[in-house]
């Protein structure tokens, strides 16, 4: 198996993997090169990967035993937001100085009161925002999840009314 970069074989992989809802320039994305953007699919396939398993044995004994591949799947998510920050601090001047750790929301989810009791979510986001994931500001979100059901956005969340107005009417 090669490691050179292999266009087509990205392509196939993005159109499986990863739903674009919106286009690009509405993004307010200036410039990300294909190469820089190539260099998130090896991660974003092994977390899918470990995603994907997850999502078929969602229980925590399985996750007690398979330890090593989530580590290996969070250093990675880690390394992706670095990426991230990088690349888009160098058309966002908003961001200032931003951690992974700030940015990467926890794969535990809150159980209590949901009639789903499996304990891990089967997703992993991003939030790249002034702040990290609990800005109040417009953030940059990439969600993985196996199963074509990643995407990539760009949002408010929760905004105050009139902040909400303010948008809407714009």
């Amino acid at each position: 198996h090669s490691s050179e970069c292999c266009p087509n074989k990205h392509q196939k992989y993005i159109k499986k993997n990863i739903k674009i809802t919106q286009p690009w320039d509405s993004l307010s994305i200036q410039y990300i090169s294909f190469i820089s953007f190539i260099s998130f699919i090896s991660p974003m396939h092994a977390i899918l990967s470990f995603l994907e398993q997850l999502e078929a044995h969602n229980t925590v004994e399985r996750m007690h035993a398979h330890q090593p591949e989530y580590k290996a799947a969070k250093a990675m998510l880690e390394q992706l937001a670095q990426t991230m920050i990088d690349q888009i601090s160098s058309f966002d001047s908003t961001l200032g100085e931003l951690y992974p750790a700030e940015t990467i929301f926890r794969l535990a989810k809150d159980t209590r009161f949901s009639k789903d009791k499996s304990p891990y979510k089967t997703n992993m986001g991003i939030v790249i925002a002034p702040g990290g994931k609990k800005s109040i500001f417009p953030c940059y979100y990439i969600h993985l999840q196996p199963g074509n059901r990643s995407f990539l956005a760009c949002w408010l969340y929760r905004p105050e009314p009139n902040v909400q107005k303010a948008v809407r009417d714009r």
